[in-house]
């Protein structure tokens, strides 16, 4: 870990939701959903935690837990079509503007992932800082893989949605592939000032992968997501 360097987490967090109410204020064994976020970056060797959020309610909770809610975040950009950019642009311009704050990698945190840990921020930050990306991303490998995947056309029949010559028959023989699971972001933060319209928060062209285990990486995005996730945290 190099001990100069300043790093920001940006924890997202607005009010809306589309699939569970209150999603980020939902109670998670006792506390909200946003508390385990939080408290991982707040452990881990981000120096700075903040979270963005458009809503008060949530703000006031996240300074309960020891985040800094430095601003509420324009209705603009928390809306459902607001892009994680955004979100990261709009910080890092108030921080500057109104703090002279200048971080050295930005660590995009969702709070729909309670159970990716301190561990695994500081695994991703000693990754990247001793490597020349620009970013890196969480992983988690695919259950499905594409080589046993079929298309159905009107009548049922269906045909293989990859066309290969030879197809694997044991899955000991398929080649390992991974989904970015949503749980872990890091970028450079000086790849936000020379950015040009991309909607992604991620350097595509220089990014290296982290791998995380299945409870890690696991994503709320539904109540029976939110089922489970209890049952994780009881057993």
């Amino acid at each position: 870990m190099h001990k100069t360097s300043k790093i920001l987490s940006i924890i997202p967090a607005r009010s809306g939701s589309t699939r569970v109410k209150n999603k980020n204020l939902r109670k998670l064994g006792g506390l909200p959903l946003i508390y385990y976020t939080i408290k991982a970056s707040l452990k881990s060797n981000v120096t700075k935690t903040i979270v963005s959020t458009d809503d008060k309610n949530i703000a006031k909770i996240a300074r309960k837990f020891g985040a800094e809610v430095p601003f509420l975040r324009p209705k603009k950009f928390a809306t459902t079509k607001s892009s994680s950019t955004a979100v990261v642009l709009h910080c890092l311009k108030f921080l500057k503007e109104k703090e002279n704050y200048a971080p050295d990698y930005v660590v995009y945190l969702q709070p729909t992932s309670p159970f990716r840990s301190f561990y695994d921020i500081n695994r991703g930050l000693k990754k990247i800082l001793n490597s020349k990306y620009n970013s890196l991303v969480g992983l988690s490998e695919i259950n499905q893989h594409p080589y046993w995947m079929f298309k159905k056309n009107k009548h049922g029949k269906i045909d293989p949605f990859l066309k290969i010559k030879k197809r694997p028959e044991r899955s000991q023989d398929l080649i390992k592939l991974y989904h970015i699971n949503g749980s872990l972001a890091i970028t450079r933060a000086n790849f936000f000032q020379t950015f040009s319209g991309k909607r992604y928060i991620l350097d595509l062209k220089s990014t290296i992968g982290l791998e995380m285990d299945p409870i890690h990486s696991f994503d709320i995005d539904t109540e029976i997501d939110f089922k489970m996730a209890e049952s994780f945290l009881k057993n």
